[in-house]
C-alpha cells in the first residue's frame, strides 16, 4: 500500500490515488518531493512514503480607531491562522480609551487570527472641572462653572454687583464675558471692586484750601475739610452745610464747593489823654481775631504812665480785636509826698 503522512492536515489513503483535506485555517503547500499537484496520481511499483506539507492561512487583522485625533493603536497587520496577537490602545493627551468595537474593554488585549477581521477601539474626550469663582460675593457673581469634555469651549463670565466693576481675571486677562478652550481641570478667578467716584471741591486759592478731595470707593466715608488762609474765614459749603469738617459719604460722583470770605477789618485807636505828657503806639487796621500791641511811652522825667481808660494798667498791653475800638493812655506827673 501507498503510506500518506500530512504536517498540519489530513490526507485521504488510496492505492494509487492520493488527495489532500485541509483542515479549517490551513492550506496544502507541496509534497515532500516538491511536487505541488494536488490531488495527485502516482504509479505504484514499491512500498512508498508520501509526506503532505501544509501551512497555517494568512489574515489580515484591521486594527483601527474611532478617531485618529483621539488616540492610536497597535497590532495592525497579516498574522498565520491562530495567532496570539495583542492589541494596544493608546490615547493621546485628554482622551481615555473607552471600549473596543466588541464591547471589550480589555486594554491592552489578546486576540487569536482565525480569519480576515477588523476591530476598532474607541476613545472618548476626557472630563475636567471648570472652577469660576469669585473675589468678593458682595461685589459680584460669575457664570461657567461646571464638568466638561476635553477641547469644549467654555463661556465664563464675571457679573459685577450694584456699584462694583469687574477688574480682571486672575490670569490678568479683561476680556468680558471669555470663552476658553478646556484642556485641563482649571480655575479663574473674577476680580471685582467697588465703583470709585470723585469728590471734587474747588475753592478761590487765595482765601483757603480743602483737604478731603479725591478719589473714593462706593459707600466710603470721606472727612472734608476747609481751612482758611490768613485774614480769611469759611462761610459755608455750597450745599449750605457750615459744619467744617464735614462727613461726606460716597454713593456717586460729588462735588462740594467751599466758600470763603475775607475777614472784616476794624479799627484800633490809641490816643493819649495828654500828648504833652505822653505818645502811644499800636493805633491801626486790624482783621478780626488779630492781635494789638498797645504801648504808652511818657515823656520828661517826671511823668509816669497811669492806666488805660478802662482801668488796664499792661503796658505794653495785647488787645484782641473783635470791633472797633478806642484806648487812651493815661498820663500824669511822678507825685511825691511831703514828710
Amino acid at each position: 500500500p501507498l503510506i500518506y503522512q500530512n504536517t498540519d492536515g489530513a490526507i485521504l489513503l488510496n492505492n494509487a490515488y492520493s488527495e489532500t483535506a485541509y483542515l479549517s485555517g490551513y492550506h496544502f503547500v507541496e509534497w515532500h518531493d516538491g511536487s505541488t499537484t494536488n490531488p495527485r496520481v502516482v504509479t505504484v511499483v514499491q512500498d512508498s512514503l508520501f509526506r503532505a506539507v501544509f501551512a497555517p492561512n494568512e489574515y489580515r487583522l484591521t486594527v483601527e480607531v474611532s478617531d485618529t485625533a483621539m488616540g492610536s493603536v497597535l497590532g495592525n497587520g497579516v498574522y498565520a491562522y491562530a495567532s496570539q496577537i495583542q492589541l494596544f490602545a493608546q490615547p493621546k493627551y485628554g482622551y481615555r480609551f473607552s471600549q473596543w468595537s466588541d464591547g471589550s474593554t480589555e486594554n491592552p488585549r489578546w486576540l487569536t487570527v482565525i480569519s480576515d477581521s477588523a476591530i476598532s477601539a474607541i476613545f472618548i474626550p476626557n472630563q475636567y472641572v471648570a472652577t469660576i469663582v469669585s473675589s468678593d460675593t458682595l461685589w459680584g457673581n460669575v457664570l461657567g462653572m461646571g464638568r466638561y469634555n476635553y477641547l469644549d469651549t467654555l463661556d465664563i463670565e464675571a457679573v459685577p454687583a450694584l456699584h462694583c466693576h469687574f477688574l480682571q481675571w486672575n490670569d490678568g486677562c479683561t476680556e468680558n464675558p471669555r470663552q476658553l478652550i478646556l484642556t485641563s481641570d482649571t480655575t479663574f478667578i473674577a476680580v471685582f471692586q467697588p465703583d470709585y467716584f470723585q469728590l471734587i471741591s474747588n475753592v478761590d486759592s487765595d482765601m483757603g484750601q480743602i483737604q478731603g478731595a479725591g478719589s473714593y470707593l462706593y459707600g466710603e466715608t470721606v472727612v472734608l475739610e476747609a481751612i482758611p488762609f490768613l485774614h480769611h474765614h469759611f462761610v459755608s459749603w455750597s450745599d449750605g452745610v457750615v459744619a467744617n469738617p464735614r462727613l461726606v459719604t460716597m454713593v456717586a460722583d460729588t462735588t462740594i464747593n467751599a466758600v470763603f470770605a475775607e475777614l472784616p477789618q476794624y479799627h484800633i485807636v490809641a490816643e493819649s489823654n495828654d500828648p504833652e505828657l505822653g505818645r502811644v503806639s499800636g493805633s491801626g487796621l486790624y482783621y478780626y481775631a488779630d492781635t494789638a500791641q498797645l504801648g504808652a511811652t511818657p515823656h520828661g522825667q517826671h511823668v509816669v504812665f497811669y492806666s488805660w481808660s478802662d482801668g488796664c494798667t499792661d503796658n505794653p498791653r495785647i488787645v484782641q480785636v473783635i470791633d472797633d475800638a478806642q484806648f487812651t493812655a493815661v498820663f500824669g506827673l511822678e507825685r511825691f509826698s511831703l514828710d
